[in-house]
């Protein structure tokens, strides 16, 4: 073994455990499986609406090998509706014949198990396949049914148990109540990949009820829908195309949109006509036929496709319709993975053609009138968001009338009218829950927390006898109200709240869909603080909502009942109040208790019995009454989570180890010899992350020629970066540096400098000792051109990259000059480590530079250091330099111009000097020489001779040499070429040579 290959790390004994299981999620089937986390860290995300296998290869998800592992294996997502097949890798596990193994239908579930088997197809949907379970709007949760182990088995980490698994799944219940509001939109906060396709053939010119044309409304839907998109930002990366179509097509795509991109694509839409493309057909697959391209290229990101025509397909010379183009289509849609597609009919009730580009079956294909834009825009406006809450009146709808687990109620007796109103109310207020109902409370309870939530009642109405659901909100008209008098009603129990009752704060609990737990935001009614002198607060749990904007609306509604002295009373009345029913608004005049018209809600109704005809209502004072209490919004601390999710490393340094750095392996240069050399990996941070790490793994290969990974290095940090303010000239010592943009590592005394930016060899970057930091503005002072490196002119904006000294260790492998490896750096952040599969393989080369000779320092043409570019020098010019040894330069770093010390034995040096242009390119070589060992070189007049005297600088380069091996890098000066007066011009020639200092005496 080497000097290198005996330096690695202790090698570590990690344990890894593997189990196959099968864990049920809820009842199914769902709409979508969207998330997969382990040990409360999000291992998968995207969009499985039909049951099918995926890939998950996070194995570095706990922090990799040198911490708790991660996972990896393959995951049979089961959605559970009523056509589901057994799954072929649980027939496998369990032994069993196929027909003794059941499907599992109604339960969504996951099957997880060892990688590399995958099930193709086990769907078997149909668009109109709308199974509906117990789960509103999504849950997190899991439940065991069984487990078993076997060799190809899921791999969990290298800890002895399974960290808990939350599954996020989305379901919208009883869509067919009003397809349009059943799904209410969260708004945009994630990575979406958006494609439309839009018919514009000629029968979207077809005038319709409303007195415009079927594309004009379409126009106007998807501009209502689009408009929301306008809060994504770049940040967030939402990335649309839009495809209009008949027999040809037009479209536009925007990528990393931001507002005003979205309103472009909308101008663009508004433009479109049938004029824009040829007529004739209905060409489906060439509405769709770029959608594999478009979401090829965005693999982490929220895949939507929304098809929108107002006929079947058509391709001229062929059956009307179509059908093989519908399934040419379908078969495309089939081919892009984790896609979500949505098909729309316009006033075209035959769904069958449309079926084939729709593979979300849970609202299988809407009909949309032509004349209501509103229904299409809805509609749309789900499709575009990755996440949608529930309607909450679809919810108690399904939880009525489910024959499975709700209450099994016949739909017709219930007043379906009053859902779909208050269904209507909830989605223009953008009131979405995320609900789950577990079976330990009773239906009638959940049904009464959703209730709760949205301030609804319940109640058989007396003039119809069925359900009717009826909301709480400011419908009141005053002037139809009927009155209640002390001639027709008798009071009891009125009181009034004293100020004492009241409250003035109002804490409400939501949960953070990103964690799953609860925050809280308030609501104060500043005017009954400052009347009471004290903070009396409340609290409410609204856990089904997710987002604070509700929470703080929900706030401010119950701030208002709960902060005012309202009135309240019984009250017997006759049976002209026979069909008054909760929430009716009725006005009271009652002199005793000073009450001239107040207008009050029924809270409660008692219609009595068949004994007695006094109908019992209890009345409270109408709270949209009251003016609006003021709120306090949610309080947010200024604190922001540093960290980030592990990303790919975009630029690394294979840099060849320098010598002086040979301690850190514990050698000295004698058991060092040409070529045998280390490499160092230095590499930038990819995160934003500052406490980022990375491990190095190098590839080798096995007995069987099959590659392996080997962890060499683990916990590395990265470099830190800043860029240059002004320009930095090359110089001996470089005082007050000025940097900006610094991240990561801080630098400090002793520490190394790297300047040169990413598209620059190890060979052309320069090195930099540290020697002293400004306290006040922590601007470093540099020893310029250290060890085998050559000070050299750097722009502004320049990178500059900190390390210190043990991040010069090299990798614990041997190798010779020329020798190719191949590494992966795995990088590590608060959020785990990234997976090995997507870190890239780095090429590298060997280089022998610790046995090179040390470059000559302290280079000086007509004894000046880098001269000025107004200089111009006589000729012959002399150059001269100071000599260095690797050998010797152990301890304290030289300055470049530090005296010299004697050199290796049989060090020689050579000497190249270029013509360089005035863009600073080498035009040509004037002379290469070897000096013999001589520490000088002139250059006359003739040497440059008349092909290179047209050119206005030369160069001269030094390099020194021993045993046919030159220096890692060459000392280098600049100065003005030769000076030539030009012959055969007509006037007076102004030489561009400043004019000499002449001295002289005035004789009188």
């Amino acid at each position: 073994m080497g000097l290198f290959g005996g330096g690695g790390e202790a090698k570590m004994k990690v344990t890894k455990y593997y189990l196959s299981i099968h864990m049920g999620v809820c009842q199914g089937p769902v709409d979508a499986v969207k998330r997969v986390w382990v040990g409360e860290k999000l291992a998968w995300r995207g969009v499985w609406t039909r049951s099918g296998t995926t890939a998950l290869l996070r194995d570095g998800l706990f922090g990799g090998l040198k911490k708790e592992g991660g996972v990896a294996g393959s995951i049979d997502v089961l959605i559970g509706n009523r056509e589901q097949l057994p799954s072929p890798m649980l027939i496998k596990k369990l032994r069993r014949d196929a027909g003794n193994v059941p499907a599992f239908r109604g339960i969504t579930s996951l099957l997880f198990y060892g990688g590399g088997e995958v099930w193709p197809d086990m769907t078997n949907l149909k668009p109109d396949d709308t199974d509906t379970g117990g789960l509103f709007g999504g849950v997190r949760g899991v439940f065991s049914i069984f487990a078993f182990f076997s060799k190809k088995s899921f791999y969990w980490g290298t800890q002895p148990y399974i960290k808990p698994v939350w599954v996020t799944v989305q379901r919208i219940p009883a869509r067919q109540l009003r397809p349009d509001t059943a799904p209410i939109p969260r708004g945009v906060s994630e990575p979406l990949a958006l494609y439309l396709a839009i018919d514009i053939s000629n029968s979207m010119a077809e005038i319709t009820s409303n007195g415009k044309t079927r594309l004009e409304n379409m126009k106007t839907a998807l501009e209502q829908a689009l408009l929301p998109l306008t809060a994504y930002t770049t940040a967030t990366s939402l990335d649309i195309r839009v495809v209009a179509f008949a027999k040809s097509s037009v479209s536009i795509q925007r990528d990393n949109v931001n507002g005003q991109d979205v309103r472009d694509i909308i101008d663009w839409i508004k433009a479109r006509d049938q004029s824009d493309v040829a007529n004739g057909n209905t060409d489906f697959e060439l509405a769709v036929s770029s959608a594999p391209a478009f979401f090829d290229g965005r693999p982490n990101k929220e895949r939507v496709l929304a098809f929108i025509t107002d006929g079947e397909p058509y391709i001229s010379g062929q059956p009307l319709p179509t059908e093989q183009n519908a399934i040419d289509a379908g078969n495309v849609i089939d081919s892009v993975s984790m896609l979500s597609s949505y098909g729309f009919n316009i006033d075209l009730e035959d769904t069958q053609y449309t079926a084939y580009v729709d593979n979300t079956p849970g609202d299988g294909v809407p009909v949309v009138p032509g004349g209501d834009p509103s229904v299409l825009a809805n509609s749309l406006g789900y499709v575009f968001s990755p996440v949608a809450d529930a309607n909450p009146a679809h919810i108690v709808y399904e939880c009525l009338t489910d024959t499975d687990w709700g209450m099994g109620a016949d739909p017709a007796s219930l007043d379906t009218a009053s859902f779909e109103a208050a269904s209507q109310v909830l989605y223009a207020e953008q009131f979405g829950v995320f609900m789950t109902w577990m079976q330990q409370s009773s239906i009638e309870d959940f049904i009464g927390d959703v209730l709760d939530h949205i301030k609804g009642a319940l109640y058989p109405h007396p003039r119809t006898g069925k359900i009717t659901l009826r909301l709480l909100r400011d419908d009141l008209d005053h002037d139809t109200l009927k009155e209640i008098t002390p001639d027709n009603a008798v009071l009891g129990n009125f009181s009034r709240k004293g100020w004492g009752e009241t409250t003035n704060e109002i804490v409400v609990t939501w949960t953070n869909p990103d964690t799953e737990k609860g925050e809280t935001v308030r609501a104060q009614d500043l005017a009954n603080l400052a009347q009471q002198g004290q903070l009396v607060s409340g609290s409410k749990n609204y856990y089904g909502v997710r987002t604070p904007q509700l929470a703080l609306r929900l706030a401010e509604r119950d701030l208002r009942e709960a902060s005012a002295p309202l009135a309240s009373c019984e009250v017997e009345v006759g049976p002209e109040f026979w069909d008054t029913v909760p929430f009716d608004g009725v006005k009271v005049t009652w002199p005793e208790f000073g009450l001239d018209g107040l207008v009050m809600r029924v809270m409660k109704v008692n219609y009595g019995d068949s004994g007695s005809r006094k109908i019992r209502l209890s009345l409270v004072e109408d709270l949209f009454a009251l003016p609006l209490a003021s709120y306090v919004p949610p309080q947010q601390g200024e604190w922001e989570d540093p960290t980030a999710p592990p990303a790919p490393v975009s630029h690394a340094w294979m840099i060849p180890f320098p010598l002086y750095f040979l301690d850190l392996v514990g050698g000295t240069v004698n058991d060092l010899t040409h070529p045998e050399t280390g490499v160092v990996v230095l590499a930038a941070n990819p995160t934003t992350d500052e406490s980022a790490t990375f491990d190095v793994l190098w590839k080798g290969t096995t007995a069987s020629d099959d590659t392996a990974w080997e962890w060499v290095q683990t916990d590395r940090p990265f470099l830190g970066r800043a860029t240059l303010t002004v320009e930095l000239p090359a110089a001996v010592t470089s005082p007050d540096v000025g940097l900006e943009d610094l991240t990561g590592w801080w630098v400090h005394r002793d520490d190394i400098v790297l300047f040169g930016d990413s598209s620059l060899a190890p060979d052309e970057l320069e090195m930099a000792l540290v020697t002293a930091v400004d306290e006040e503005t922590g601007a470093p002072t540099l020893l310029r051109g250290v060890l085998d490196t050559a000070p050299r002119t750097w722009p502004a904006g320049t990178p500059v990259w900190f390390t210190n000294r043990e991040m010069w260790r090299p990798l614990p492998k041997d190798l010779n000059d020329g020798d190719t490896f191949t590494l992966k750096l795995l990088v590590t952040t608060g959020e785990g480590q990234l997976d090995e599969s997507l870190a890239p393989e780095i090429a590298g080369t060997g280089a022998a530079r610790p046995t090179l000779p040390y470059r000559p320092a302290d280079l000086r043409a007509q004894g000046f250091l880098w001269p000025a570019e107004d200089y111009y020098p006589d000729y012959p010019v002399d150059v001269e330099w100071l000599e260095r040894n690797r050998l010797t330069e152990t301890g304290a770093m030289r300055a470049w111009d530090a005296a010299g010390v004697a050199p290796e034995s049989g060090t020689d040096y050579r000497v190249t000097a270029e013509a360089i242009d005035e863009t600073g390119a080498v035009a040509g070589v004037i002379e290469e020489v070897v000096t013999g060992g001589l520490t000088s070189y002139t250059l006359d007049d003739a040497t440059v001779g008349e092909t290179w005297a047209g050119y206005p600088f030369i160069r001269v380069s030094v390099a020194a040499l021993r045993d046919g091996l030159a220096s890692w890098q060459a000392g280098q000066v600049t100065f003005r070429g030769p000076f030539r007066e030009p012959t055969g011009l007509v006037g007076v020639y102004a030489s561009p040579k400043p004019p000499q200092d002449v001295s002289f005496d005035l004789i009188p």
